[in-house]
């Protein structure tokens, strides 16, 4: 009788510890986001890009009207911006720190191209302004205000991912706060956005690196 007692303590408790290990397993499969958040920023990159595809598209569609709306033109970083946010602010902590810098150095790195054409279309727009063509001085100056304000929303939309990591980092102690500070400043102009994110991700893995040197010095 007191053998099956025990062996029913012993089976309960097992039982219990079973259960709690399962939850903890669980707990933490429900908090972690997986690969799949990178997902967003790819289709950011990619929306960007469509744009001018687009335009064009559009402005061939409408060559045989008089009027012209580019305006959904200025709506569409901002809409991809949104989702960047809205994905930031819905899974919160549940987005690692990695993650967050992951997504960052994707957009950054991959609208390189995208920023160097656009700002030699700039150049180009501003150029016009010297022709003989007395038209050019009013087209050339819009042309460019046109796109330095959708590149502008293009990094805006970008933010989300850039601040919600550098305000992580800067809470684990992995980035310094003037660091960060000007880190997040730099977010909204143009090439220094891009400076600071490699400035970082430097600065991160060398952290990475030396918790990983004190693991093995205390192992």
């Amino acid at each position: 009788m007191q053998g099956s007692g025990r062996e029913a303590v012993g089976a309960k408790r097992l039982e219990c510890e079973c259960l709690q290990k399962g939850g903890l397993f669980l707990m933490n499969e429900s908090n972690k986001v997986s690969g799949a958040i990178y997902v967003v920023p790819v289709i950011y990159v990619l929306g960007m890009y469509m744009m001018p595809v687009l335009f064009w598209i559009i402005c061939n569609m409408q060559e045989s009207t008089d009027s012209f709306d580019a305006g959904w033109i200025m709506v569409m970083p901002i809409v991809l911006g949104l989702i960047n946010l809205a994905v930031v602010l819905i899974l919160g902590k549940r987005i690692s720190r990695v993650q967050l810098l992951i997504c960052t150095r994707i957009i950054k790195y991959a609208l390189i191209p995208f920023y160097v054409v656009g700002g030699f279309c700039i150049i180009v727009a501003l150029l016009l302004m010297l022709t003989p063509v007395v038209i050019m001085i009013f087209v050339g100056p819009t042309v460019a205000i046109v796109l330095s304000v959708i590149g502008w929303l293009g990094l805006l939309g970008a933010a989300p991912f850039s601040i919600a990591y550098i305000v992580r980092a800067c809470s684990e102690g992995v980035q310094g706060k003037v660091l960060s500070v000007f880190a997040g400043i730099f977010q909204f102009f143009f090439t220094l956005d891009v400076i600071f994110v490699i400035v970082l991700a430097v600065k991160d893995r060398s952290f990475v690196k030396a918790q990983k040197a004190y693991g093995v010095i205390q192992g």
